[in-house]
């Protein structure tokens, strides 16, 4: 499954994983997708259909050259180091759902 549409990430490819559906919410703590190429592991968790507030955690293993270069190419930030690093990284992201998104 993809997302597209998405502000900044444009689209996200090859979404697997379990999501535990109940009455109020969804969790889940096992989906691998892509996200500008680059492998990436999320929990994703919306307790409440009600207030819909989606908190996504994503990790991934990558090097500090990749992530310079997607941000100078895709939002124009500039990191002014020159270190070849490999290592994790985390994001953490809590939205508001105010639309849907297209699934393909």
């Amino acid at each position: 499954m993809s997302l597209a549409g998405i502000d900044y990430l444009e689209t996200i490819e090859g979404i697997k994983g379990d999501v535990k559906f109940n009455e109020s919410g969804l969790s889940s703590d096992n989906i691998s997708a892509k996200i500008f190429g680059i492998p990436v592991k999320a929990d994703v968790y919306l307790p409440d259909f009600s207030s819909p507030l989606l908190t996504i955690d994503i990790t991934s293993r990558v090097d500090l050259e990749t992530v310079q270069d997607i941000l100078k190419e895709k939002f124009e930030i500039i990191l002014p180091a020159d270190v070849q690093v490999r290592g994790i990284y985390i994001l953490r992201q809590n939205m508001r759902c105010r639309k849907s998104v297209p699934l393909k």
